[in-house]
């Protein structure tokens, strides 16, 4: 947590409006509830379920969905912060009644609020194991008045800066073949992903 100092103590940036955000590190998450760090937590979510959230999160595999709801709720009971849950719904992947139902019953454990996020393409990823390309639900309205009649807290995110290829998970650079740079041993580069460290700004 060396950085929020940095960003706190250093830069005079409230600790209240800084947003830590993460793929499921677990032990770090409950790390951060043992330190009570004054922080906003968001989790990139997109799946409730094991199998699924495997092929969407990698890191998955290492912590599963209940070694990160355990350290969620650690945390919250710690710190008595609510948490943000990132999801993005692909159409035929996590976006069933059944996967909007285990959302529904893992969301009520915690003090939350849901950030939709539109998908954005990225066009050199090629995501194995889904059996179909990647895209948006269609019932993304639908769905998010479902969650909304659960008396859940649920946003859907702006997609602007996506016409430059830097709205939200397009944290990369493409460069073209046909560029001045096409001579370097890459010409399409990915930035590694890493969680993110950021002062909170929601689009509601």
């Amino acid at each position: 947590m060396s950085a929020v100092e940095v960003i706190s103590d250093g830069l005079g940036v409230a600790r209240r409006r800084i947003t830590i955000s993460t793929a499921g590190w677990a032990d770090e998450i409950r790390q951060m509830g043992e330190e009570k760090q004054r922080v906003k937590l968001a989790v990139s979510l997109h799946s409730v379920n094991d199998e699924t959230r495997s092929l969407l999160m990698p890191l998955n595999k290492k912590f599963n969905v209940e070694a990160l709801r355990s350290s969620i709720e650690y945390y919250y009971a710690q710190t008595k912060q609510r948490v943000t849950f990132e999801y993005i719904f692909f159409d035929g992947v996590n976006d069933s009644n059944g996967d909007i139902a285990e959302l529904i019953k893992f969301a009520r454990r915690i003090p939350c609020k849901i950030n939709v996020i539109p998908f954005h393409s990225i066009s050199f990823a090629h995501p194995s194991g889904l059996g179909a390309r990647l895209r948006p639900s269609p019932r993304i309205n639908a769905i998010v008045e479902t969650l909304r009649n659960q008396n859940l807290t649920v946003m859907i995110r702006s997609n602007a800066g996506e016409d430059i290829d830097a709205a939200c998970g397009q944290l990369a650079v493409n460069v073209r073949r046909t560029s001045r740079f096409s001579s370097r041993p890459s010409a399409r580069k990915r930035v590694s992903t890493l969680p993110r460290l950021q002062t909170s700004r929601t689009v509601e």
